[in-house]
């Protein structure tokens, strides 16, 4: 062939072959392209107990475990979590990137995923042990350490900061068709007391008694602690995870002072913008959601939009040792809203000045509102508190909330200096330890409900308005308080003295409360009678105000009103910062303009009035 020639072919038409190649190049890019495409659309996952974690994970062949689905779960999908007991630990691989990019764990129906951090336990034996040959209450079984995947909570004891008593307890326990029995210290103290249980670990083995009386372990389900948490990253950071309506029982977790890793059943582990709602969360040992300190990365200077503003709300939280949500600066920014937190150490077995229903450090710019707490128990050598606001506390909104049947305080303010915000509150129960600066009380109802305010030498942080930026640091003392149009039952501000800054008035004192220092418009009566109704699924206030009660110029309550804590130059207002106006009732029902109405429920009459206070979502 010429040199013309071969010019000429070089320089003509494509070839066959040619076209062939360039065509399979062009649809293996396009194929790339939409493969690339596809894998940022969101997408279902399903998890089922028939499934099998060698499935592909869609409806048609569902994943067997949860955590399988945990570590397949991109940006955007959702994992479908249908009915059946999950006994594993959750331990998501990434997080979401936006709201609108969440990777979401929703129960198919609610309630009816259920994820446990027990193993259940048969082949239970007489034991030999027993005392009497015709009581056949005793029985033992022997647990291999292999049964606890490297966590084995019947060798470890709850310990940490601030524990006050009930240190020799083990983090395990055991379940009697899902009702925890009781620890004892000896295997005598077993024998003689029904539902106790007993262990003793040898090397490789632990072995449990257990008193079940005239029952027969081997034909009821008796369950085991057998995991430290249930939903929890072991990657922290991680952002934008949505929980939804499953529940969650028996972790095994440490005690979770602020000085030590917070984890509980639920851990966001210091992420950002969680949201865990609809949910059941019970029996935890010590904490049920922990959304606290992680050692080695909670920093007290990180931007607060790099952590917290959590959505923790419409949840049942109830039996756990410690608290029902708790943490460390990890709260900031969150909303906690709608919530059943009860039963709280309900049992007093063990505890310290950590026990409340809702315990946050540093909830900087935090809303806790429209939540149910009760029941929550502890001697005098710990705390029992409904929510308690320890260290740090600014910007910080209590609103709403129906809280009663506290061993101690329904609220505790522990050396902050604010502002916090308190209003439209039902409180009963052990009183407020007012213990803080800059608190405003406006609209509560203070049901035979003690107030006591002391000072502090500890000094603590105040930070620039809205951040984490340390402003500046001072001891705490009872100063900037404002009460305005609160309504109080049997006990009133009768231990309010002269305090710095305090403003209190336009207050309504019934049924032998007395009114405070500063109350010069307020209304004092001796007749009068509040209280509250449970029912199912509710509380109902029932109330007979005497006449004359409601009948006074009652202020609008307003950022302006108010006007600033001169310590932090902060008033109450919005995260944002924007003014605000206490302008509806805890139920939500708008206040209209000119004369109000004090206490917390807009509907309030003079004589006899009933009306549902909280009503379970």
């Amino acid at each position: 062939m010429s040199a013309i020639e071969k010019r000429s072919l070089s320089s003509s038409a494509p070839s066959a072959l040619g076209q062939a190649v360039r065509r399979q190049l062009r649809l293996g890019l396009l194929a790339a392209l939409l493969l690339s495409e596809s894998s940022s659309f969101p997408s279902e996952i399903h998890v089922a107990k028939t499934g099998s974690d060698a499935n592909r994970g869609d409806a048609g062949g569902p994943y067997l475990t949860i955590n399988r689905a945990a570590q397949a779960a991109e940006p955007g999908d959702t994992v479908i979590i249908h009915d059946g007991v999950y006994r594993e630990r959750i331990n998501p691989a990434r997080g979401g990137l936006s709201e609108a990019r969440r990777i979401t764990y929703r129960a198919a129906a609610r309630g009816k995923a259920v994820v446990k951090g027990s193993e259940t336990v048969a082949a239970w034996k007489h034991s030999e042990d027993r005392w009497d040959t015709h009581d056949w209450g005793l029985w033992r079984v022997e647990l291999p350490d292999r049964l606890f995947n490297g966590y084995n909570p019947f060798r470890l004891n709850v310990y940490g900061g601030w524990l006050n008593y009930g240190e020799w307890l083990h983090r395990g326990a055991v379940y009697f068709n899902g009702q925890p029995l009781m620890e004892a210290r000896s295997l005598e103290e077993t024998k003689g007391r029904l539902g106790a249980w007993f262990s003793v670990s040898l090397e490789d083995k632990v072995i449990v008694w257990a008193n079940f009386g005239d029952a027969d372990p081997n034909q009821a389900e008796v369950e085991v602690n057998a995991r430290e948490s249930l939903f929890f990253p072991e990657k922290p950071r991680l952002g934008f995870i949505t929980v939804d309506g499953l529940r969650f029982e028996h972790s095994a977790e440490n005690w979770a002072p602020p000085t030590s890793y917070q984890k509980g059943a639920i851990v966001a582990n210091w992420g950002n913008h969680w949201i865990i709602e609809n949910c059941v969360v019970t029996d935890a040992k010590c904490v049920g959601i922990s959304l606290g300190f992680v050692p080695g990365v909670s920093s007290d200077t990180a931007p607060l939009g790099d952590f917290g503003h959590h959505l923790v709300r419409n949840n049942t939280i109830r039996r756990c040792g410690q608290s029902g949500i708790a943490g460390y600066r990890g709260a900031a920014g969150s909303i906690i809203e709608g919530n059943l937190v009860e039963e709280i150490n309900y049992r007093s077995e063990f505890g310290g000045w950590e026990t409340a229903a809702i315990k946050f450090h540093a909830p900087i710019d935090t809303i806790i509102r429209n939540n149910c707490i009760r029941k929550v128990r502890g001697p005098r050598s710990g705390g029992a508190y409904g929510i308690w606001l320890d260290w740090d506390a600014q910007g910080t909104r209590i609103s709403g909330n129906v809280i009663y049947d506290t061993e101690w305080a329904a609220l505790y303010f522990e050396v902050n200096h604010g502002p916090i915000l308190v209003d439209n509150n039902i409180l009963g129960g052990g009183g407020i330890l007012h213990l803080s600066e800059g608190c405003v009380f406006a609209h509560n109802l203070f049901l035979d409900c003690p107030i006591s305010f002391h000072a502090d030498e500890r000094v603590t942080p105040y930070f620039k308005p809205h951040s984490t930026e340390e402003a500046g640091r001072k001891a705490v003392s009872p100063c900037d308080g404002q009460w305005f149009n609160n309504l109080f039952f049997k006990r009133g501000l009768e231990s309010m003295k002269e305090m710095p800054g305090f403003k209190a008035d336009f207050n309504v004192f019934l049924g032998g409360a007395q009114k405070g220092f500063y109350d010069s418009h307020s209304w004092v009566s001796k007749e009068g009678a509040l209280w509250l109704r449970e029912a199912t699924g509710s509380v109902k206030l029932v109330a007979s105000l005497p006449e004359g009660a409601l009948d006074h110029d009652y202020p609008r309550i307003t950022s302006e009103l108010i006007g600033r804590v001169p310590l932090v130059g902060q008033g109450i207002e919005t995260p944002e910062g924007k003014p605000l106006a206490i302008d509806a009732d805890l139920l939500g029902i708008a206040r209209p303009p000119g004369r109000q109405i004090p206490g917390p429920f807009g509907g309030l009459r003079e004589g006899a009035t009933e009306a549902v206070v909280w009503q379970a979502k």
